[in-house]
């Protein structure tokens, strides 16, 4: 096999990068629990301190923390055997979806407290 022949071929998938790449992406992941769990947390306060407690969206609030998770794992097993651009892109793909979901759900936890409000 000559020089050119031998750059020609594709690179080996490292672990050590495939670790990288997850990591990255779970910090991602990592944050967007965070501010749900905050939320978890905050949005009832705010429900109670504006007398509309009983309105608590509860069933919005539990999904924002279990979303994040479940992406990212499902991400994970999508990417599984795959080349390292497209588990990053399937990663970026899955971090997106979770942004989705989670500023509709926080929209929808607007349109609660709206209504209840009027």
């Amino acid at each position: 096999m000559s020089r050119s022949e031998e750059t020609a071929v594709a690179p080996e998938t490292r672990s050590s990068d495939v670790a990288i790449v997850y990591l990255v992406f779970a910090l991602l992941f990592g944050f967007s629990l965070f501010m749900a769990w905050g939320n978890f947390q905050g949005v009832p306060e705010f429900y109670a301190f504006m007398g509309i407690a009983g309105a608590t969206p509860w069933v919005l609030l539990v999904a924002g923390i279990v979303v994040p998770p479940v992406l990212f794992v499902t991400g994970m097993a999508i990417a599984r055997g795959r080349s390292m651009m497209a588990r990053a892109g399937i990663m970026l793909a899955a971090l997106a979806v979770n942004a989705q979901i989670s500023l509709l759900l926080e929209q929808a936890a607007r349109n609660v407290a709206a209504g209840v409000l009027g």
